[in-house]
């Protein structure tokens, strides 16, 4: 079996040189290619690292928990993308994670849950992808001192003195803002947005995704001067059939029905497209905006247009930030990072 000894004696360096490349120790004055060599070495010689040991020394796991909406139909497509960018992260960084389901409803078990896979030492850290959560949850965790990054989330409301937290989210003001424009250019003046209930954040006064895009659809409204008809707003729990058949019965039934449509995701934005064609609205795809680019739109003649998020980016940015965090080379900074959300150009993907 290869050990470190070997490797030193093959690359010629102490076993402190060896040391600070296989464990990349931060500050270590070893030069590149020395470094490389060694690494060369170690990849010829087939040399895996003790993990059991290396947790031992670093009092470190060297793996962090992703704690993500549980699968559904809808969300299927986001969920891939988003762990896809955790994993590769991590995996570049030698970490595994551990994945951690989550119901799509709040759980108020959650922050001690999650909390005693930290103090368990089954995890170093953990990013949280999950909307639907109190302030109060958060404040629990980060009061505990578990190191934490979050994805699509943004709290208004103040987490404890003297803590921060970081979080990364899509610009879904700026997206919506832009497609609801773009159709505008296109001549459209009755455009319906579909979008979630305002459900636990109406509560904690949260400016949760729908939120941002309403504002982002009714800020287009008002950059072109157009009145705001709040009967072409749909809200409801579009995960359910039901509530996008009645949403789009609701709109046929205006005396001036939508000529275009925003909708949250590119699966919200294909039912409604059907439910409003059954009540006698038929919409171009030209004249559609869905969101997350997913793989049907693909197999649709012509495909209606799309807002791509960042998903992956995001999963690999909070990674690498709650890999900082875990190492202490940098603090959490309260900071949320807003990535860029674009369109697909002429409706393909």
């Amino acid at each position: 079996m290869v050990n470190r000894k070997v490797l030193a004696e093959r690359a010629g360096v102490s076993m402190t040189v060896i040391s600070h490349v296989l464990n990349n120790t931060p500050g270590a004055r070893v030069k590149p290619e020395t470094r490389e060599t060694v690494l060369r070495i170690a990849r010829e010689l087939g040399y895996v690292t003790n993990a059991l040991g290396k947790a031992l020394i670093e009092k470190k796991i060297h793996q962090v928990g992703l704690a993500i909406n549980s699968f559904d139909a809808d969300e299927d497509q986001i969920c891939k993308r988003i762990i896809t960018g955790v994993t590769t992260a991590a995996a570049a960084q030698d970490y595994h994670v551990l994945l951690c389901p989550l119901k799509s409803r709040m759980d108020d078990n959650l922050a001690a849950d999650l909390a005693q896979l930290v103090q368990s030492g089954r995890v170093d850290g953990l990013i949280i992808n999950k909307e639907d959560v109190l302030t109060s949850e958060i404040a629990k965790l980060i009061g505990q001192k578990v190191p934490l990054v979050l994805i699509n989330n943004h709290f208004t409301l103040p987490i404890p003195e003297g803590y921060r937290i970081d979080s990364f989210c899509p610009d879904l003001f700026g997206g919506t803002r832009s497609a609801t424009y773009f159709l505008l250019k296109k001549g459209h003046r009755r455009i319906a947005l579909f979008r979630g209930e305002n459900g636990i954040f109406a509560k904690e006064n949260h400016r949760g995704s729908d939120q941002r895009r309403e504002s982002g659809y009714l800020e287009a409204l008002n950059l072109l001067d157009v009145p705001v008809d709040r009967a072409l707003i749909a809200v409801g729990d579009f995960s359910r059939m039901e509530d996008i058949s009645a949403a789009a019965q609701t709109l046929a039934e205006l005396s001036q029905p939508p000529t275009a449509l925003v909708a949250a995701t590119d699966a919200i934005a294909l039912k409604a497209m059907h439910e409003l064609h059954r009540c006698g609205v038929k919409l171009s795809a030209d004249a559609v905006v869905g969101g997350g680019n997913l793989f049907f739109r693909q197999y649709l003649e012509p495909p209606f247009h799309s807002l791509v998020l960042p998903w992956e980016l995001m999963g690999e940015m909070a990674f690498d930030q709650l890999k900082r965090v875990i190492d202490r080379t940098a603090g959490p900074t309260g900071v949320m990072t807003v990535l860029p959300v674009t369109m697909t150009p002429d409706g393909k993907s």
